[in-house]
């Protein structure tokens, strides 16, 4: 696993884990509006690497990596993390695990399996939906559907077609069929879920996770599907980014809702 970072070293430090097929460098539009004020770690998840061929495996061992980055030069500390996608499954795991600390987690749009989610059959379609998309052939339909979004062509974009066979099948059911575990409820993380009014499946794992950790807010906003409003409003969504991590933002167990 590779690691980009960008900013300043002494400001506080903020970690942005990347979704399913896609690379770090989908925090493109979002980097420059952040470096001013944060210290940016990108972990370049297994599988998902232009430059460095390699398998994504489980969620387990992506998060034993970063928390081995943490821990070597981070003395085991994050001001903040934010995860989507895949990503947020992955810090998911990290707030399970209890190994490093962070002050403040973001999971946007993250996925688990939870009871009437069909996780299996689920993770089985994207599969085969990416396997297409990395033969060449077109899934923007696809992609509409299920994001629930009404333009993906900004997140389509930045899908990333170099995946291997291994990579799709390992991460796809690491996305669908990751289990949440109560003991993500023993965190003393700040954590906030974000997710569109219009991405069922998300929708659910936020549910999951508010029965394990009651003190969580969720953002629920009005209007979009999964990842739209990181990919097509990246100003509003660091706006969002910056309003959570402000010291004074206290945690509150009420869901919210944006029209």
């Amino acid at each position: 696993m590779d690691f980009k970072t960008f900013g300043n070293q002494k400001n506080p430090s903020l970690m942005l884990l990347h979704g399913l097929a896609m690379t770090w460098k989908s925090f493109d539009e979002i980097v420059p509006l952040l470096t001013d004020d944060y210290f940016l770690v990108i972990p370049v998840l297994d599988g998902h690497n232009p430059d460095n061929r390699s398998n994504f495996q489980t969620v387990q061992e992506e998060a034993e990596k970063i928390e081995k980055k943490v821990t070597d030069d981070f003395d085991r500390h994050l001001n903040g993390v934010l995860g989507f996608s895949l990503g947020g499954t992955i810090a998911i795991e990290l707030l399970t695990r209890n190994k490093i600390q962070m002050d403040r987690v973001i999971l946007d749009g993250a996925c688990a399996s939870t009871p009437g989610s069909l996780s299996r059959p689920y993770a089985s379609m994207w599969i085969s939906m990416l396997s297409k998309f990395t033969d060449g052939k077109n899934i923007s339909s696809f992609l509409k559907k299920v994001t629930g979004s009404g333009d993906v062509e900004p997140l389509y974009n930045m899908l990333f077609f170099n995946l291997s066979d291994k990579t799709i099948t390992n991460a796809c059911k690491a996305a669908f069929e990751y289990e949440i575990s109560p003991h993500v409820g023993q965190t003393k993380a700040q954590v906030t879920f974000w997710h569109g009014q219009r991405e069922p499946y998300p929708a659910k794992t936020a549910k999951k996770m508010k029965e394990y950790l009651p003190t969580m807010r969720i953002r629920i906003f009005g209007n979009l599907g999964h990842g739209e409003l990181f990919s097509r409003f990246p100003q509003r969504y660091v706006a969002e980014i910056r309003n959570f991590l402000l010291p004074e933002n206290q945690s509150t167990d009420a869901l919210q809702t944006e029209q």
